[in-house]
């Protein structure tokens, strides 16, 4: 569950680039490409300005016209996918 002490930190030295609302993030340390579409590359770029979480799912939510429930489940497995590609990992809680 999201709240607002979820805490992640993108990997630094992750490279992004976004081309025609498709994001590719290079992991140099497993020389990979993850590539994102449009929502996915919203949350990453609000990831990496270090918004908590509770923030990009009302974001999400607002933009998008999902219920607050649903943009969190979806945010959730996003955050898990993120991490089990190493370019995301939980950095405690906040406060």
């Amino acid at each position: 569950m999201i709240t607002e002490q979820t805490a992640y930190r993108c990997k630094p030295d992750a490279e992004t680039m976004e081309l025609d609302g498709e994001w590719a993030v290079l992991n140099p340390e497993t020389c990979t490409i993850t590539k994102l579409n449009e929502v996915g590359g919203l949350i990453w770029t609000r990831l990496r300005l270090d918004e908590p979480m509770t923030a990009i799912v009302r974001a999400i939510q607002d933009e998008y016209e999902v219920p607050v429930e649903v943009a969190a489940a979806d945010i959730a497995r996003f955050v898990e996918s993120l991490v089990a590609v190493g370019l995301l990992e939980t950095s405690g809680a906040r406060g």
